[in-house]
Parts: structure tokens; C-alpha cells; sequence
């Protein structure tokens, strides 16, 4: 062998050496690069029992679809480390800890364990926020709630690089194939129980329940969920609510949660949003705000909730209580939980209005209500109301039905005048018994009536003083009518020495319906009117 074949066969032999120094170098630094998720070399997790092999396949890269910011899958390719014999844990230190939430800063995998060679279950959009619900303190990775709602399986990197702590949840729609054909939004219609401010006693269990909307064009199924938003969970049974029925656009929900007061007095506030089943967030109304209870945790028991109003007859049909409208005594009137006004349902409490038509209702009651009227086919008037513990309500006014019964008459000009000699020349006079004369009480066809006079009603016996009246006032004929009255006892009464009576009436007195009385007790009927409810009246000077 010749010195220069020699020298070509060392040549190649070194050629040779180096390219397989240079392909082992490039391997081992292939296999040293980080999982997406925490940017270093992942460090051992601790292992709590024995460990078992798994039947992962060998390969030495793949290609995985991720989520671009424009909300499309992209190919994008990651390191897969070789399948080995190496033995995988079947359980999984886990910490409690005050973290939240966990917002994603770039796209990040949701892995069943805490480390990459744990298999990908899904992936939390950049932006986008996970529930936590422990953290395994040998990785740092956090447990959250997994794409399905549940939880225990899914884990994500605690590396600052990929995700941060928070302690609200943010959300965008990430990709499906129906976000460009639907849209989710919600409005909020009632705090069917506990409304705002109420009053709990601390380290007692409540209920809360708000009815929505849907307002958006997608429709609710099993795969929403009411999730816990912000604040504190105020001791909620559950932190994710599975939506309770199918739900179509325009229809409503009530969402119910049981929670529990907290120990310490003071005002808490507990924030709750609905989420998506591809995991996206939204509340309710334009700014998609979060559904919340807000409370007033006291330590001794709460007071009484006091709901009051006026039964009244709305002459104009304006649906408002005005000056002079009668008001109605002894009407029955119910208080319903629930919203469902117009459905006669069982009650939590019942009264009836006083002579002055006033209501009231008091007790320890927390919620939406129904306050109605009692009619004979249900209620006939009602008010939907919401209140807290210890609140105070009133002019919570209803209308009671207007029937065609009325009270009517006349007031004439019962003459009788006497000289100064006492010598009667004018009128029908009889004796007064005391040595003078008056007049008869009795119309007679050349007797006159007042105008001008105002007569007054209330609902009650004339000895109720404390009654609330209304009037009328006589026209050209001497007329005076009160209409739309329920049965029921009335009190018809003159004050002739009111300031607008002075004129027509005064000197003079009241001759009938008894000499001196300026009052009548009528009692109505169902169905009947009184007619003539009459008044004479001696005026003195002509």
C-alpha cells in the first residue's frame, strides 16, 4: 500500500469519526429542547407509588395542531421524547392553594399530568384563562378544570414564561366549527331569591337563584356551565354548574346555587359567569358582566321585611294612585314567592286593607314576591317586588276592581223661616219642641236644592274616624254621585262648617235625615246601588 493510499484511507476513517461525533452531538441537544409549555429541561416530579410502564409509541417527532391568534388550527411541529420503558406515576402529589385562575400568555397544552411526557388532552388559548383547583409543588404545574368541565386529570405549566396567576377568569372564543354561525350572549331577568344586600345570618346555608336570558342565536345544552368568576365562592357547593335544561334562543333558565354565610360579619360579593363548551366566557348584557350575589353577613338574626301599599279604585285608568281616588277596605290580599304573578299560587302570607284601604305585610321574608289583590278568578291586580331581608317597601299600591255600584242623592233647601216675632211666614215649618220652629224634613214641590256642596265618603262605619275620605260635590240640581264602589258598609257625610261649604250652607242646620245628624250609614250589596241618600238642609237667612 502505497503512502498516499494510506493517508486517503486515514483521511476517510477521520471523516468518518467526526460525522458521527457531530450527529451524536446534534441528537443529544435535539433531545435536550423544552416542551412548549415550560421552556426548560422538565424536572422529575414525585412519584407517590410504584410506578407503571406505559405503551407509548416510539417515535421522534410529530407534527400537533395548535390555535394561531386568528382562531385557526396551524401545523406546528414539537419535540416527542422516544418511548421507553420508563414507568409513568398512578398518583399525583397535589396541593391546595389560594391561585384562582391561571391565564395562558401564548397557546399552552392541557396535559393529564404535571410534566410533558404526560399525554396532551387539549390546550388553553393565548389570553385565555383555567380554573386551578390544586398545584403539584415538586413541578409546579396546576391542576385546572378540564375542557369538559371536570376535575382531576388536566394540568398545565406553572412556568412564568407560558402562563400566569390571576384571580378573574378571561376568555375568547378559541376555534370551532360553529363560533361563526352562532353567538352566545345573555341578559339578566330576576333575582328570584336572595336579591342584592340581603341580610344572611353568618355561617348559614342559602339559596341563590337568577333567571337569564338567551339572547344569543346559540343554543344551551349540557355542555354550559355557570363557573365561579370572582370573589370569594361563598361556600358553593359546586363551582361549576352544569346548565339544568336545554336552553333556546329567547328562552329563559333559573340557575340555583345552595352556598353558606361566612363566619365573619361584613359585605361579600361572589361573581359567576357562564362558559362555553369550548371554554370561552361571557355574562350578561352589553358588557357581559358577571352574574353575582352580593350579601350582608350579620351575626345576630335579621330583622323583618316590611311591604306595605293602598287598595284603591283608579277612576282615571292611569294606573296610579291620585288624590281623591276611593280607597277600598277589607279586600284580601296574598304575598307569593316567585315571579309567576298572574298564577294564583300558594301563600306565604295573607291580609286584607284597613278602613283607610292601607296594607301591610311583615315578616322575615328574602326574594322575589307577588303581592295581589284577591279576585274572584285569581288576583285581580298585582305587583311583582324584590326584596332583602330587613328592607322596607311602601306605596306598593293595587287596584282593586271597579264595579258599577254607586251612592247618589240629593241635598235640597228644606225651607222654614220665622219673623223676629217668631210668627213662621214662609216654608213648612213644625215645632222644635224648645218654643221655636224648623223645618219639616220633608221635600216639598216648591223646595229648592244646593249646589255647590261637597259631600265626603269614606268605606267604614261612620264612627271610624280614622278613615280616608273622598268627595263629591252637588251640581245645578243639588246632585252629588260616587260611583264604582264594591259592597261593602260606606259613610256618607256633609262638614258644613268646612271652608268650601261656608257659602252655600252657613247659618243653618241639618234637618234631615234627623234634625242636627250630618251623616248616613250605607250598607251595599253585591250588585245593588243606594238611591236617594238625601240631605235637607234649613238655611237660615234668605
Amino acid at each position: 500500500m502505497s503512502k498516499t493510499t494510506l493517508l486517503i484511507i486515514l483521511g476517510a476513517i477521520t471523516a468518518l469519526i467526526l460525522s458521527v461525533l457531530a450527529i451524536v452531538v446534534l441528537g443529544f441537544g435535539y433531545f435536550r429542547i423544552s416542551d412548549r409549555e415550560t421552556g426548560t429541561v422538565p424536572t422529575p416530579f414525585i412519584e407517590l407509588i410504584t410506578p407503571t410502564p406505559t405503551n407509548e409509541l416510539a417515535t421522534t417527532a410529530t407534527t400537533t395542531a395548535t390555535a394561531t391568534d386568528e382562531g385557526t388550527a396551524a401545523a406546528t411541529p414539537t419535540a416527542t421524547l422516544p418511548a421507553t420503558s420508563a414507568a409513568q406515576p398512578t398518583a399525583i402529589e397535589v396541593s391546595t392553594t389560594t391561585v384562582q385562575y391561571v391565564q395562558a400568555q401564548t397557546d399552552v397544552n392541557i396535559r393529564s399530568g404535571p410534566g410533558t411526557s404526560y399525554g396532551v388532552v387539549g390546550w388553553v388559548a393565548g389570553g385565555q384563562t383555567a380554573k386551578v383547583t390544586g398545584v403539584n409543588s415538586a413541578t409546579g404545574w396546576w391542576r385546572v378544570v378540564c375542557p369538559d368541565g371536570s376535575t382531576g386529570n388536566c394540568w398545565v405549566t406553572g412556568s412564568t414564561q407560558y402562563t400566569k396567576t390571576t384571580n378573574s377568569p378571561v376568555g375568547q372564543t378559541p376555534p370551532t366549527a360553529t363560533s361563526t354561525t352562532c353567538t352566545n350572549a345573555a341578559s339578566f331577568v330576576a333575582d328570584v331569591t336572595v336579591p342584592d344586600n340581603s341580610q344572611i345570618v353568618a355561617n348559614t346555608t342559602f339559596v341563590k337563584t337568577w333567571r337569564i336570558k338567551n339572547n344569543g342565536t346559540c343554543t344551551w345544552d349540557g355542555r354550559y356551565h355557570l363557573v365561579h368568576a370572582g370573589g370569594p365562592t361563598l361556600s358553593a357547593v359546586v363551582e361549576t354548574l352544569q346548565m339544568p335544561a336545554t336552553v333556546a334562543p329567547g328562552q329563559t333558565v333559573d340557575l340555583t346555587l345552595t352556598m353558606m354565610a361566612p363566619v365573619t360579619p361584613g359585605s361579600y360579593q361572589s361573581d359567576w359567569k357562564l362558559r362555553t363548551p369550548q371554554g370561552a366566557f361571557f355574562g350578561v348584557g352589553s358588557s357581559s358582566a358577571p352574574l353575582w350575589v352580593k350579601i350582608n353577613v350579620i351575626s345576630g338574626q335579621p330583622s323583618n321585611t316590611t311591604i306595605s301599599g293602598t287598595v284603591y279604585q283608579d277612576w282615571n285608568q292611569n294606573g296610579v294612585y291620585d288624590s281623591g281616588e276611593p280607597v277600598v277596605a277589607s279586600r284580601e290580599l296574598w304575598l307569593v314567592p316567585g315571579t309567576a304573578c298572574h298564577v294564583r299560587q300558594d301563600a306565604v302570607a295573607i291580609t286584607s286593607s284597613g278602613n283607610d284601604g292601607r296594607y301591610t305585610f311583615s315578616g322575615t321574608y328574602n326574594g322575589s314576591f307577588c303581592i295581589g289583590v284577591v279576585g274572584n278568578g285569581g288576583l285581580d291586580d298585582v305587583a311583582s317586588v324584590a326584596v332583602a331581608t330587613g328592607q322596607v317597601l311602601n306605596n306598593i299600591n293595587l287596584r282593586s276592581a271597579v264595579p258599577n255600584m254607586s251612592i247618589s242623592g240629593f241635598i235640597w233647601s228644606d225651607t222654614c223661616f220665622v219673623n223676629e216675632t217668631g210668627t213662621v211666614v214662609e216654608g213648612n215649618c213644625v215645632a222644635n219642641g224648645s218654643g221655636g220652629y224648623r223645618a219639616d224634613g220633608m221635600i216639598q214641590p216648591t223646595e229648592t236644592y244646593i249646589s255647590g256642596v261637597t259631600v265626603l265618603l269614606w268605606l267604614g262605619s261612620c264612627s271610624s274616624d280614622s278613615a280616608v275620605a273622598v268627595s263629591a260635590v252637588t251640581d245645578y240640581s243639588g246632585k252629588y254621585v260616587f260611583n264604582s264602589l264594591t259592597p261593602g258598609t260606606y259613610c256618607v257625610y256633609i262638614n258644613a262648617t268646612a271652608p268650601e261649604n261656608v257659602a252655600p250652607l252657613l247659618p243653618g242646620e241639618m234637618t234631615f235625615p234627623f234634625n242636627g245628624v250630618t251623616h248616613q250609614e250605607i250598607v251595599l250589596q253585591a250588585g245593588a246601588s243606594a238611591y236617594p241618600v238625601n240631605f235637607g238642609w234649613d238655611y237660615q237667612l234668605k
